[in-house]
């Protein structure tokens, strides 16, 4: 479509020159004579992968992509006993949740309508928590919060939570969930109990955060006495206790970027994934803030999570990857 170099306003009607569909188009250029149109045609792609721990945690071995599939899947949590995964799917067309076994091919669908983000498994293993789908980029705008039996039935609505508003569960020794939302000013984080029936509950504690950035993280520990987070990517990582023991500063010690973490299933350190230049990594981080090197996602954009086991024997990671490509249409 022609458009006026004084106005910006169309001086011809909209004509339809490609019919794709489930790609982007990214900057375009017309040469000289109008004859050729140059532009970028890419596809991001949700991709998993699963390692064993080795070395109390320092040390990643045998990663491997799963599941395999042509779909995009993210491993966003565990079954509390370790031997399946939830995975956020796109296979049926649209993004929902899926339950997989370790070792098998096939996957159990658990939400398929209606999903909007954030699933997260109850400590007893038995619900699932998610954010209910508001037509919007995820989190961007208040959204129901969820729950479904994970052995079946249908959704119900616990209440609207806040925009940008996180969720996280202890593990089975607890039964703790936590339900984070900053407040309008984006100068604090809100944590709140989480009840699976009740739905939002007291206030836990707050802490501030960055409001130019909105880039904070938080996770309960698997013992559901302590919560790490961060105000900003910057850092330091805060270990909040709730129990009245005083909180704790990490420096992570030649690393930054500090995008998001997971406990380790025994509550004594950290997987935090960190960006760097062209990709992301995943670190196995102690409470003193030395820090190793497990993986690489190279080419790896937002989104990227760690997800260990409840048995701390596997670590799931989850990354966007996107792929592209130049292509050129004559007499458009």
């Amino acid at each position: 479509m022609k458009i006026a170099s004084d106005t910006g306003k169309p001086i011809e009607k909209p004509r339809k020159i490609t019919n794709w569909s489930d790609f982007c188009m990214g900057p375009m250029s017309v040469t000289a004579d109008n004859k050729h149109l140059a532009f970028l045609k890419w596809v991001g792609h949700l991709t998993s992968y699963m390692g064993d721990l080795a070395g109390n945690g320092s040390r990643l071995v045998n990663v491997a992509h799963f599941p395999l599939s042509e779909s995009s899947d993210g491993i966003a949590d565990w079954s509390a006993d370790s031997r399946a995964v939830f995975l956020v799917s796109n296979r049926s067309g649209n993004f929902g949740v899926y339950r997989q076994v370790l070792g098998e091919d096939t996957a159990e669908p658990i939400v398929t309508r209606g999903y909007g983000g954030d699933p997260h498994v109850t400590p007893d293993g038995k619900w699932l928590l998610y954010r209910g789908d508001t037509g919007e980029p995820p989190a961007t705008k208040p959204a129901p919060v969820m729950r479904v039996l994970i052995a079946g039935g249908a959704p119900q609505q616990l209440f609207i939570g806040r925009a940008w508003a996180v969720m996280t569960c202890a593990k089975l020794s607890s039964d703790l969930c936590v339900i984070a939302e900053p407040t309008e000013d984006l100068k604090q984080v809100i944590v709140s109990a989480l009840d699976i029936v009740k739905g939002r509950g007291p206030e836990l504690m707050r802490f501030p955060i960055d409001p130019a950035t909105n880039d904070w993280w938080l996770d309960v520990s698997p013992d559901g006495t302590r919560i790490a987070a961060t105000e900003s990517s910057s850092g330091p990582i805060y270990i909040y206790s709730l129990r009245g023991q005083p909180t704790v500063t990490i420096q992570v010690k030649e690393w930054n970027h500090l995008l998001n973490f997971a406990w380790a299933a025994d509550g004594g350190s950290l997987f935090l994934v960190t960006g760097i230049r062209g990709g992301r990594t995943v670190l196995h981080l102690d409470l003193q803030g030395n820090a190793h090197l497990l993986w690489e996602n190279l080419g790896g954009s937002g989104e990227t999570l760690v997800k260990p086991s409840p048995d701390g024997r596997h670590l799931a990671m989850q990354g966007w990857t996107t792929q592209g490509n130049i292509w050129m249409i004559e007499d458009f």
